[in-house]
């Protein structure tokens, strides 16, 4: 039979290997941190959650048994980041972070899990800590941004469903505020798809100027005023980002 139940699922550098059925999920948690507290986290991550799944009767027991979990894409986001220490902190946005049970972090074909040390909602920031250590790291420019400057925007738009190279395009500052005068904001005309959020906004001299955060919705304008914007995309700039990372030691 096929309906959605609580379960408990264990996984291992990434990939579910257990789901284990749970009457409800107040039981679940409880079991979820009665297993953490015997495995090394390091690479095994519990998740309790609501899944649709097969499940049977366990003829030894007369309990509900889950025989196979159908809601496998669990991993539903993601993003682009960048390394700001040779320790692994590491730099996004925060909502490519918020809501996920689990965190982590591809780096040349390596996955690791990730902790969000810090997040500022308010101007799209999360720090992050990794058991990473960085070939190359992102100095942040001590420079504002001007106007008409060159810019390169690095990530990995829509994940690995084009390629697992990262992808860069090109622009220029285009303002130096965002939606309604914004300020810890820039405006870029550099190309941004969804999964570049988070990503270096680098000058000519490979210093941080911004973390790539959005682009003005076609859909919402079009609505709006009847025209459909092209390449209006923003970045938080760099001294939002520096103070973000000061006040978070």
């Amino acid at each position: 039979m096929v309906e959605t139940v609580v379960a408990l699922l264990l996984f291992l550098n990434g990939n579910m290997v257990e789901h284990v059925y749970k009457d409800n999920l107040k039981q679940c948690n409880e079991s979820k941190k009665i297993a953490e507290s015997v495995v090394n986290p390091k690479n095994v991550t519990f998740v309790c959650k609501e899944v649709k799944a097969k499940t049977i009767i366990d003829d030894t027991n007369n309990q509900k048994k889950i025989v196979k979990v159908f809601d496998n894409n669990i991993f539903t986001g993601s993003g682009s980041g960048f390394f700001i220490s040779d320790e692994g902190h590491l730099v996004t946005n925060h909502h490519v972070v918020n809501y996920c049970n689990i965190t982590q972090v591809n780096y040349f074909g390596k996955t690791g899990k990730a902790k969000v040390l810090a997040y500022d909602r308010m101007n799209d920031l999360a720090l992050l800590e990794t058991d990473i250590k960085p070939k190359d790291k992102f100095d942040i420019a001590p420079q504002d941004a001007k106007l008409l400057d060159d810019i390169y925007v690095a990530g990995y738009p829509f994940g690995q469903a084009v390629s697992s190279s990262v992808k860069v395009t090109k622009g220029v500052v285009s303002a130096l505020a965002g939606l309604q005068n914004n300020y810890a904001l820039v405006q870029i005309d550099a190309a941004i798809q969804p999964g570049n959020s988070g990503g270096p906004v680098l000058n000519m001299e490979g210093q941080v100027v911004g973390v790539a955060s959005s682009g003005l919705s076609k859909l919402y304008m079009l609505e709006k005023s009847e025209y459909i914007p092209e390449n209006v995309n923003f970045a938080v700039a760099a001294p939002t980002l520096a103070n973000f990372l000061k006040a978070n030691g």
